[in-house]
């Protein structure tokens, strides 16, 4: 999926990649349990959720994983709406234009 802010992909071990066009990124893995956070720089960091959110990452880490959270609960909610049509899994390109980037 793309949106005005990044590339979600979805990756076939469960991993959830955000690619953001400022050449950040976030990795979710372990069902969301762990975060990996890769900065401008390419330094990459990993914490557990809870030590990401309580301030073991950086600022614009925490900006970056709520707004993978908006995208990921408003796919959830399109998906869920539109349950029954006959390719439920298919996300147009363009659904996510309107989403305002991370701040």
């Amino acid at each position: 999926v793309r949106t005005k802010s990044a590339v979600l992909f979805r990756l076939s071990n469960r991993v959830l990649q955000i690619n953001f066009f400022d050449h950040t990124k976030i990795v979710l893995s372990d069902m969301g349990k762990t975060i990996t956070y890769i900065n401008q720089k390419r330094e990459m960091t990993t914490f557990d959720l809870v030590e990401f959110l309580l301030g073991g990452a950086p600022r614009e880490g925490i900006s970056r994983l709520k707004y993978s959270r908006d995208v990921l609960m408003h796919l959830y909610i399109r998906r869920r709406d539109t349950k029954g049509s006959k390719d439920e899994n298919v996300v147009p390109a363009n659904a996510m234009a309107d989403q305002r980037g991370p701040r």
